[in-house]
């Protein structure tokens, strides 16, 4: 059975304008992912790692990946607002047109184009999650071998540009709430990265 679609109509179409032009609208989305990312963490952190080896690996010690997934479309949700913000449109004529020169969930970009700064950890947080928004986090391995290499770290040292590492959510934590603040929604949805890693 094929199903037919009937053409948008008018109302549709100012929805779809509304939504996708509205700061409010992309806030909303990010805010509906952290809280899946959050809960994921909370959960990983009350589970007891220590197992004898050989054991099964429980299911919630899994969770990092999904909620790196979550925590990266929850920044690409908040720069967009932060886009949107700047005097910006998404929807232009009926049609989604983007960001001229940005796709595949490239944060440092979006940041870029924001005018979002950030510092040189947390640069490389955003450069490490795109990458795992396009690979680790939801394929064995993305499409470009290069995005795979080893990466010099500002601190010294070198490693692998797509480990999971709950390090990181201090740094994403902290970038989520200042474009929080820049978006004007102060408090709203903010959350202290000492509650999310803290809590047992």
């Amino acid at each position: 059975m094929t199903v037919q679609r009937r053409p948008p109509g008018d109302l549709t179409k100012q929805l779809f304008k509304s939504a996708g032009n509205a700061t409010s609208a992309w806030f909303m989305s990010a805010d509906h992912l952290l809280a899946g990312a959050r809960v994921l963490i909370l959960e990983l952190r009350h589970l007891d790692m220590d197992l004898p080896i050989g054991s099964k690996i429980p299911q919630e010690a899994k969770l990092l990946p999904s909620a790196f997934l979550l925590y990266g479309f929850a920044l690409e949700n908040l720069l967009k607002a932060l886009w949107l913000k700047h005097g910006n449109m998404f929807v232009v004529d009926d049609k989604f047109v983007g960001i001229k020169g940005i796709s595949g969930h490239d944060l440092p970009k979006l940041a870029q184009v924001t005018n979002f700064s950030v510092n040189e950890e947390e640069k490389l947080s955003l450069s490490s999650l795109h990458i795992k928004l396009v690979s680790s986090a939801r394929y064995p391995i993305g499409k470009d071998l290069s995005k795979h290499c080893f990466i010099s770290y500002p601190n010294g040292g070198f490693g692998s540009n797509t480990p999971f590492n709950s390090g990181d959510i201090s740094i994403i934590e902290c970038m989520v709430g200042r474009l929080i603040k820049e978006l004007g929604y102060d408090g709203e949805s903010t959350v202290s990265p000492d509650q999310i890693l803290d809590q047992q």
